[in-house]
Formats: C-alpha cells, sequence, structure tokens
C-alpha cells in the first residue's frame, strides 16, 4: 500500500453578537403625575458633550413616549436595542438621550412651563460604550457620563412648581359701584 498524504486546513469561525438597551426614566416631584406622557430621544452623537449626530450605530434617532397610565411618580421608557458585532471591536461609540416635545416656551433660560408650572430637567445624558474581544463572545463596557445614570439608564426628574392665586373680596360696596380712580388698579 500507499502512504498518501493530505493537507488539512482547519477554519474557526468567532461570530459575536451583543445589544446594548438604553432607557429614560422619568420621576415626578410635588405634583400627581397623572395622564401625563413625557418623550424621549436616543441619539448617536460625536462624543461627550456634543450633541452632533453621527449614524454608524443608529440610522436614525430612537424616538419613545413614556405611558399615560401608571402608578406612582415614574415613568420609564426602553429604547430599542442596538446591535453590535465582530466588526465594532476596538471601537468606542457615545449617546445621548434628551427629553423631546416640551410645552411651548420650556428652554434652557426657561425651564418652568408657564402653563403646567412644571421645573423641565432638561439636561442631555451621555453614555459611552466600548466594543473589544471577549474571551466567549463581546466584551462591552458600558458608562454613564450625566450624573445621577446608571450605565445605560437616564434619570429625569421633573418638579411640579406652586402657583399663586390671590383673589380680592370686596366688603362694604359692589365691585361696580367703584370710582375710576380705583378700577384696573392691582389691589
Amino acid at each position: 500500500g500507499t502512504v498518501q498524504t493530505v493537507a488539512a486546513t482547519a477554519v474557526n469561525t468567532y461570530a459575536a453578537n451583543d445589544s446594548v438597551v438604553f432607557s429614560a426614566e422619568k420621576t415626578f416631584t410635588n405634583g400627581n403625575l397623572g395622564s401625563k406622557s413625557f418623550s424621549f430621544r436616543l441619539t448617536q452623537v460625536t462624543g461627550v458633550g456634543n450633541p452632533a449626530p453621527v449614524t454608524t450605530k443608529l440610522a436614525q434617532a430612537d424616538e419613545k413616549a413614556t405611558a399615560t397610565e401608571g402608578t406612582g411618580s415614574t415613568r420609564t421608557v426602553t429604547f430599542d436595542a442596538i446591535p453590535f458585532t465582530q466588526a465594532d471591536v476596538g471601537n468606542t461609540y457615545y449617546f445621548m438621550i434628551e427629553e423631546i416635545r416640551l410645552p411651548d416656551g420650556v428652554n434652557a433660560t426657561n425651564p418652568v412651563g408657564t402653563l403646567d408650572h412644571v421645573r423641565y430637567d432638561l439636561r442631555k445624558h451621555y453614555f459611552t460604550v466600548h466594543v473589544e474581544k471577549g474571551t466567549n463572545g463581546l466584551a462591552i463596557t458600558k458608562s454613564a457620563n450625566t450624573s445621577g445614570d446608571d450605565e445605560t439608564s437616564a434619570k429625569f426628574t421633573n418638579e411640579q412648581r406652586g402657583r399663586l392665586v390671590i383673589t380680592k373680596t370686596f366688603s362694604g360696596t359692589a365691585a361696580g359701584d367703584l370710582d375710576d380712580t380705583q378700577k384696573g388698579k392691582i389691589l
């Protein structure tokens, strides 16, 4: 018999997939959350503190609204999972969560709504995701870059502000009996 030598090639395929899920939590203090709903946006950005959008991991911003029913003073939204693969190894990604669809007139210089008297939490919450090759798949490191946040959850707090209404009651004379010097004055 003849001995034949055959060269064999072994191919190990390493395919790693994982995902990260972000959420936003709204806590409402000093008032009744009732049927209020809040909306949030998750955007991939160029860096911490830099809200310029990029689209390497998110083709577009993910927007979600909290439920309008529930008990307690907290509502939470969960964004769609962001997939990571072996192609992401060695990369760092940045994400930002912000509250959107605020009442008219609410902005960075005026965080209190004039109609609802709520002080809105207008902070932009930043998160960092770093992807490495792990022993049994991807090793994803997640970190929050905003004080009070968890590694994948933005914590927003809105506060119901008081409103003082003063009513003037006239005694001894009808309001219609006021002379012209009293009409229109703030008493």
